[in-house]
C-alpha cells in the first residue's frame, strides 16, 4: 500500500502499543520512545492519549511500569474463538510435532492469506516452521488448500484469480484444486513444493464454532517422504480429533 494512503501518527501509536506488549518492562517515557522508535514528544502524546482511552496505564505508586490495560479487552471480543482455539491447540500440536518430528502449526484464513496462529517445534531434528503471525498466499501449501476446502467453488475461483503471480511460481491452479478436492473427500491433503521445491506439508481441515482452521505438519520434502503417509496422516488426524474434542468441552 502506498505510504501516502496511510496515517503516520497511527503507525507510531501502533509501534508504542507493540513496544508495551513486548518482553521489556518500560518505566519512563524516554525508554518507551527508545523501544518504540518514536520521538519522545510524539511518544508522550500517544501515551497520554492511550491512557485517556484506558488502553494503557502509566507508572505509579502501585506499579513502576507502563502496562497495556484491561480496557483493551473489549476490542478482542471478536477474536475470542481464535484465542480459544490457540489455547486449546497447544497440547494437540505438541503431540503431533513429537509423533512426526516435524513442525506443527495451526492456521486460519484472512482474505487471500493463510495466517499461522499457533505452532510447536519438535524436540529433535531440524525443523522448518513459520512463526506465529506468518502469512502466505492461501493458494500455496497444504494449509491453504485445507482452508479453501470449506469455501464454495465460485469463491475459490475468485481467490485464484486475485492471488499474486508469485503464488504460481512453483505450481499451477489445477494442482491447488487437486489438494482442495483431497481435503474435501479425505479430510487431509499433501503438498510438495508449491511454496518452495524443498518444502512439503500435510494438513487436516477442522471447523470450530464456525471458524475454519488447518492443522499442519511441515518440513523438508525429504523428511516428509522418509516418514511417509502411514506415519504422518494418523498423527495428523489424531491431532485434529483431539483439538475438536477439547473445543467441545465446557470452558
Amino acid at each position: 500500500m502506498p505510504a501516502q494512503s496511510t496515517v503516520p501518527i497511527l503507525h507510531k501509536a501502533i509501534r508504542v502499543i507493540r513496544a508495551l506488549s513486548g518482553p521489556v518492562e518500560i518505566g519512563s517515557i524516554q525508554q518507551l520512545a527508545e523501544v518504540a522508535g518514536v520521538a519522545t514528544t510524539s511518544c508522550f502524546r500517544i501515551a497520554n492519549t492511550l491512557e485517556r482511552e484506558r488502553w494503557v496505564t502509566k507508572p505509579g505508586p502501585g506499579d513502576p511500569y507502563y502496562r497495556l490495560s484491561v480496557g483493551l479487552l473489549p476490542l478482542l471480543e471478536p477474536l475470542q474463538n481464535v484465542q480459544r482455539l490457540v489455547a486449546l491447540s497447544q497440547s494437540s500440536l505438541t503431540a503431533l510435532a513429537q509423533a512426526t518430528s516435524l513442525s506443527a502449526k495451526l492456521s486460519v484464513r484472512e482474505g487471500l492469506e493463510a495466517v499461522t496462529i499457533a505452532r510447536v517445534e519438535p524436540n529433535t531434528g531440524m525443523s522448518i516452521g513459520s512463526p506465529v503471525g506468518s502469512r502466505f498466499p492461501i493458494v500455496v501449501g497444504s494449509s491453504g488448500a485445507a482452508l479453501l476446502a470449506a469455501l464454495a467453488d465460485a469463491e475459490i475461483q475468485r481467490i485464484v484469480k486475485a492471488s499474486p503471480p508469485q503464488a504460481w511460481a512453483h505450481q499451477q491452479p489445477s494442482e491447488l484444486l487437486v489438494r482442495v478436492a483431497a481435503c474435501r473427500s479425505a479430510g487431509v491433503c499433501v503438498d510438495v513444493g508449491s511454496y518452495h521445491p524443498s518444502l512439503a506439508g500435510w494438513s487436516a481441515t477442522i471447523t470450530s464454532r464456525g471458524l475454519h482452521a488447518a492443522v499442519t505438519v511441515t518440513g523438508l520434502t525429504q523428511d516428509l517422504l522418509a516418514r511417509g503417509e502411514s506415519q504422518i496422516v494418523p498423527a495428523l488426524r489424531q491431532a485434529a480429533k483431539q483439538l475438536l474434542k477439547a473445543d467441545a468441552s465446557p470452558v
